[in-house]
């Protein structure tokens, strides 16, 4: 039921996304999150893959993938919005074996609109307040990213609502195949998290997941493509759809760093953090695995001494192990198995020939 419930609410946001909302009737300032810095934990070393192809990578981006991926991400918020509250007008844009993915739910992935259709019609009139404004969207050339902002309408049925809690902080990844939605990925703000009570924010806030930002942030800093390599499994891939940037295994993408942030010195920012975890439920001393970060997205704001990559804002998305249809299996060394990065589309600009 708390799976439903969730998944339902989430789509019911999404039905209110309108591209042209840029006001915030509780507007907050879009700041680092407030982390206790940490000492990144000892790299595993990871044997390079023996069998590597060169990456295809690029430093341009064609004007026409950046409107054509931003265009598509405006069209579904509008679309789906203009048809509220026709259900099938509403989920028109989702394929039929659509993947819903919530781990935070305990139920992880959920397939087919059709699951959702029939109970829809009836819970829209329990959210109608919910008051969703998209903040911020963030495009690649196979999805889009949404951040949205939850007003009071929001709050789950199991728990009692604080008269004053904090509007919640939600992200929604899509893919698409055309301009089907075949991929629907649900993350929320760290601080979301603990407000809302999943996992290990519940009781200790997640202390391994300023660890894990950390790390990152180190690493793809430091210019030392060993610290890159031992953040990543020995099949993990990484996609920047829109710079043309696929690569596979720690030797390929500890190489993609000067395509990514340029030559010399970089500086990350870190803007915000998203999470997923395994699981509802708080970790336990019979399976630590309980609750824990499984998958995190964080948006950062990139500085460059190279005059081909000027000051812009990117989000990515990774996590750490398998996907399963009722589960998580994580990475027994905690190292990133799939990354997909998706841009500010304003800041695509800087990369456009």
């Amino acid at each position: 039921m708390r799976r439903k419930l969730i998944l339902l609410i989430v789509l019911l946001v999404l039905a209110g996304c309108s591209s042209g909302d840029t006001a915030n009737d509780d507007p907050t300032t879009t700041t680092a999150p407030a982390t206790t810095p940490t000492t990144p934990s000892a790299t595993t070393t990871v044997s390079p893959t023996t069998t590597s192809t060169t990456p295809t990578t690029t430093t341009t981006v064609p004007e026409m993938d950046v409107a054509e991926s931003t265009a598509r991400a405006v069209a579904f918020s509008e679309a789906y919005w203009g048809s509220w509250p026709d259900i099938d007008g509403a989920l028109e844009k989702f394929a039929d074996d659509v993947v819903f993915y919530d781990p935070a739910d305990g139920d992880f992935v959920i397939e087919g609109k059709r699951v959702i259709a029939p109970t829809l019609s009836g819970f829209v009139a329990h959210f109608s307040d919910v008051g969703p404004v998209v903040e911020e969207v963030f495009v690649s050339a196979t999805g889009a990213a949404y951040r949205l902002s939850l007003g009071h309408g929001y709050w789950p049925p199991w728990s009692v609502e604080p008269a004053d809690h904090p509007r919640i902080i939600e992200l929604d990844e899509l893919h698409f195949a055309g301009d089907a939605v075949t991929g629907f990925d649900i993350w929320f703000e760290d601080g979301a998290l603990g407000t809302l009570g999943f996992g290990c924010f519940a009781t200790s806030g997640c202390p391994n997941l300023a660890t894990i930002v950390d790390r990152y942030v180190t690493a793809w800093t430091s210019g030392d493509p060993s610290q890159i390599a031992a953040l990543y499994d020995g099949n993990a891939t990484f996609t920047d759809s829109l710079l043309r940037i696929d690569a596979v295994g720690p030797e390929e993408i500890s190489g993609i760093a000067e395509v990514r942030f340029g030559q010399g010195d970089v500086t990350l920012e870190v803007v915000e953090i998203y999470a997923q975890t395994n699981g509802p439920d708080v970790p336990t001393d019979t399976d630590g695995n309980v609750g824990e970060v499984i998958a995190v997205g964080l948006h950062y704001r990139v500085s460059s001494p190279s005059a081909d990559f000027p000051s812009y804002e990117s989000l990515a998305t990774f996590e750490f192990g398998t996907r399963q249809t009722n589960g998580f299996a994580p990475h027994p060394e905690g190292l990133i198995t799939r990354e997909e990065v998706f841009h500010n589309p304003d800041a695509l600009a800087a990369f456009i020939p």
